[in-house]
C-alpha cells in the first residue's frame, strides 16, 4: 500500500501559495480568470460525493460577492492557496501521473480543511441555514 503524503510536505505546498493567494484576492480581474480555471479543473476531476474543492469554491465566491464575510483573512488566504494548488497542473505530482496526480491535490485540500476547520464548518452551517431560509420562504 502506498504511503500517504507527509503532512510537512503538504503544509509547505499550501504555504507556498499564500502570497499568490493574497495577490489574487486583491485583484478582481485575475480572480475571475482563476475562477474559470477552477471550474474547468472541477469538471475534469470526477469524485464521489461533494468534492471539498467545490465547497471551497462556493465559499470563495460568496466571500467575493460579500455574501459571506465571517472568515478571517488568514483562513481565506489558505482556502485560495489550496485552490491555487488544486488548479495547478504542475505541483508535487503533475495531474498526468496516474494515481498520484490528483492525490496530492486532495492532500493539500484536506490540509486546508484541517487548518481552517472551525471556520469552514461555520461556513457550512451558514450555508445550510441559507438553504433552509430559501426553502422555507419559497413554501410560504
Amino acid at each position: 500500500m502506498e504511503r500517504r503524503f507527509e503532512e510537512k510536505t503538504v503544509r509547505k505546498a499550501l504555504q507556498r501559495g499564500y502570497v499568490d493567494a493574497q495577490r489574487l484576492l486583491a485583484s478582481p480581474s485575475q480572480m475571475q480568470k482563476f475562477l474559470l480555471r477552477l471550474e474547468e479543473k472541477e469538471e475534469v476531476v470526477c469524485t464521489v460525493g461533494e468534492p471539498l474543492a467545490a465547497v471551497l469554491e462556493r465559499l470563495l465566491r460568496r466571500y467575493l460577492d460579500g455574501e459571506y464575510t465571517a472568515i478571517s483573512a488568514a483562513a481565506m488566504a489558505q482556502v485560495v492557496s489550496a485552490l491555487l494548488y488544486f488548479v495547478s497542473p504542475w505541483d508535487l505530482y503533475p495531474d498526468s501521473v496516474p494515481g498520484k496526480g490528483y492525490a496530492d491535490d486532495a492532500a493539500v485540500l484536506d490540509c486546508c480543511w484541517k487548518l481552517c476547520q472551525p471556520e469552514l464548518e461555520a461556513y457550512l452551517a451558514w450555508e445550510r441555514e441559507q438553504l433552509v431560509c430559501r426553502n422555507g420562504s419559497a413554501g410560504a
